[in-house]
């Protein structure tokens, strides 16, 4: 039986295998980009082999196999006929749309080379849009009877020379090069202005050393993965933005793009310098100018664990002053009513912390820092926290048997047990959104509570009727709630700084994140492509024989794969990354329960104050409203063919309930204008209802609502309470 959403997979991988034996013919606009270019954007052989996959280098020897050279070969010809591809679309249930989605695929088939779009510009007024990418026509007739077979009306050809000026666009085919030129622009385009913007490209210098090549080598140093960059608004267009802007709600990340040092952001895929995936978001600029924090000095991890650890996340505690300086800094963004707001309730937050606690909870942040990470070796799961200041760790120490019901030493571990129930409840009623006081003066700002990082710590330390162990070693102190691990730490070698460096993840810049080993990801990922291969044969006629495929164990790859996930924050730049040697979704076809969500709900529920401990369960609705997206269109399809709603999941052309499920989804289940998406006990066995109604516009046209009457409305997205 598919698994859901089977034949999207299905759909995005005849895109990319439609491509995946082009010959790239390089990026030309990047090599030569305007200085006030505005926006760039570069998809690599149109989402071929490399786009987002790592190319897989452990898999060399499937690659060279001369029979899954054949089959793939017989399945990129197989679907450059919009025929049989529209046939293979309407045997997997693709009812609209498939004769020109078919010839859509036959069009990108033909592109070769990545595709480049750039704007360039200072005002709304005044813009101009380029398209160029190299394809596989030989003449301009064979390009026009191409158009032709797509449906294309015969007054929109290219003339013998390879041009057409349409309104505002010009589009020129040059022969020699076998590369289309697009121009647009605002003030109109004809063949003259595009005949002036390719003499000017080929002579301009390649610019190596502008902000938009820079912010490309954090990501994709080759130029040859997916890219795409917009620079800081000036002039007239910044005068246009901030209006709009002052339109917006008041979201204080909305002026950042404003700020005189704020200079661009960009998005891509590329690899590292260890030849890793890598999918990273960046924001260039001063971060202490546009942030208020520049990021923490400090060294790698280098503390030692018992055995190469399965997985390990970290977080900086930034310093108090450096707190100070980012929450001022971020204040200045609200309106100062809020600030006043926030600046209260932080204050009796505060007070009321201190007098649960006994004692001054900022020796947290005066002690630890500036790294916590949290890992699990042969010895099992453990918390381990950089020394700061050991004066304030000793006078914490000190604070906290004080405070302490009873503390003792043994075996070099420290007992401490506390009962701290009246803390946890304090932290309950700090993050709570049922409380209006709060809300004004917390919620308004809440992740600007991340200035406490001392919580994250105390998280680490207390539990209601909490037993705490720690024992300190060198510059770190290591944390757990059983002594068993801490005393096996005696034997404690494997350094993990140089495991981290030749993983990719550099725990110097990184300001969130982590790394964790997935044993048999190769092997998933090999048994996966052979079942696609399998299901693509018979969908487009093509003989797939499996029998002539390598054995796993003939490939001789290792057994498991790095995954990578941080937030860097730098004086130059902040910058989300995900790097992989296996992109989780290429062994993964849970669909929504891919090692990234894990891991970034890991990392907050290991490190997050109890508030984003609900982080989790929010997740997990929200993969269950994804989930159901395939149910939706199933039941909104069925009703605008047939006028009535689908009594179930076979009448709507969908699996069973019980099979469209994920980690905490026990299934989605159609009931007429009702889906129903079933969660297990993670949510308590409650359901989130999606119901549709139809409009009153004639076409068929369906609007969904959302509710549950037995999940929290804290765990529910916005639009889905009451």
């Amino acid at each position: 039986m598919k698994r859901p959403l089977f034949k999207v997979t299905l759909l995005s991988s005849l895109l990319a295998t439609s491509i995946a034996l082009a010959a790239p013919s390089g990026a030309l606009l990047r090599e030569h980009i305007e200085e006030d270019t505005l926006l760039y954007l570069r998809v690599p052989e149109l989402v071929s082999g490399g786009t987002l996959s790592n190319h897989h280098n452990e898999l060399n020897r499937l690659y060279s196999n001369k029979e899954f050279q054949k089959t793939t070969k017989a399945l990129a010809a197989a679907i450059q006929n919009p025929k049989t591809v529209e046939g293979a679309l309407k045997r997997l249930g693709v009812k609209q749309n498939t004769a020109e989605f078919s010839y859509a695929i036959a069009l990108l088939s033909r592109i070769n080379s990545p595709l480049e779009v750039a704007v360039v510009g200072q005002s709304i007024e005044n813009l101009s849009g380029y398209l160029t990418a190299g394809v596989e026509f030989e003449s301009v007739r064979e390009i026009n009877q191409f158009l032709q077979t797509l449906g294309v009306p015969p007054t929109i050809q290219l003339s013998p020379e390879g041009d057409l000026a349409a309104g505002a666009v010009a589009i020129h085919f040059d022969t020699k090069a076998k590369r289309l030129y697009l121009m647009g622009s605002s003030k109109g385009a004809g063949l003259t202005e595009l005949e002036a913007w390719k003499k000017t490209l080929n002579s301009r210098a390649k610019n190596d050393g502008n902000v938009m090549s820079v912010a490309e080598s954090r990501i994709d140093p080759s130029g040859d993965g997916l890219f795409f960059w917009m620079s800081a608004p000036k002039g007239q267009l910044a005068e246009e933005l901030a209006f709009f802007i002052m339109m917006m709600d008041q979201n204080p990340l909305f002026p950042m793009l404003l700020h005189p040092d704020f200079k661009g952001l960009s998005f891509g895929v590329g690899k590292t310098e260890e030849n890793r995936g890598q999918i990273r978001f960046v924001i260039e600029g001063d971060t202490q100018k546009v942030l208020g924090y520049s990021g923490s000095e400090k060294t790698p991890l280098n503390f030692e664990t018992l055995g190469t650890p399965q997985y390990m996340a970290h977080q900086t505690l930034p310093s108090i002053a450096e707190w100070n300086s980012f929450e001022n800094h971020i204040l200045n963004y609200l309106e100062v009513d809020q600030q006043e707001a926030y600046r209260v309730g932080k204050e009796k937050f505060k007070t009321e912390l201190d007098k649960k606690l006994g004692f001054d909870s900022a020796l947290f942040v005066k002690a630890f820092g500036p790294d916590i990470a949290v890992y699990k070796d042969d010895s099992g799961d453990n918390t381990a926290i950089r020394i700061r200041d050991k004066a304030a760790y000793k006078e914490l120490t000190s604070a906290l048997e004080k405070s302490a019901e009873s503390a003792e030493k043994k075996s070099g571990v420290t007992h401490y047990h506390f009962n701290n129930q009246s803390y946890r409840e304090l932290l309950d009623f700090a993050f709570s959104e049922a409380e209006p006081e709060a809300r004004d003066g917390v919620i308004v700002a809440r992740f600007l509570l991340a200035k406490w990082v001392d919580l994250g710590v105390i998280n680490q330390f207390f539990t209601p009727d909490s037993h705490l162990y720690l024992v300190e070693d060198n510059d770190w102190v290591f944390v757990n709630s059983i002594p068993q691990p801490l005393i096996e730490r005696k034997k404690a070698k494997f350094k993990v700084a140089p495991w981290l460096k030749e993983n990719s993840y550099r725990s110097e810049s990184a300001f969130l994140g982590g790394t964790i080993n997935v044993k048999g990801a190769y092997q998933k990922y090999y048994y996966g492509l052979l079942e696609r291969l399998q299901v693509f044969g018979d969908e487009m006629d093509v003989p797939v024989n499996l029998n002539e495929f390598p054995l796993y164990s003939d490939l001789r790859v290792k057994e498991s794969s790095q995954v990578n996930i941080s937030l860097d924050w730098t004086k130059e730049y902040l910058g989300w990354s995900y790097q992989y040697e296996l992109l989780p979704t290429d062994y993964d076809y849970g669909y929504g329960s891919t090692y990234a969500q894990l891991y970034m709900v890991g990392v907050a529920g290991m490190f997050a104050l109890p508030a984003y401990q609900d982080y989790g369960k929010r997740q997990m609705v929200a993969e269950g409203i994804m989930l159901s997206a395939a149910a939706k269109m199933a039941a909104t399809e069925y009703y605008a063919t047939m006028g009535e709603w689908p009594a179930d999941n076979q009448t709507a052309g969908l699996s069973p309930a019980d099979a469209i499920r994920s980690n905490a989804v026990r299934g989605v289940e159609i009931n007429e204008n009702v889906i129903l998406i079933h969660f297990d006990e993670t949510l308590d066995y409650g359901s989130v209802i999606l119901e549709g109604s139809a409009t009153e516009d004639g076409w068929g046209s369906v609007v969904w609502s959302c509710y549950s009457i037995d999940i929290a409305d804290r765990y529910l997205p916005a639009n889905c309470r009451f």
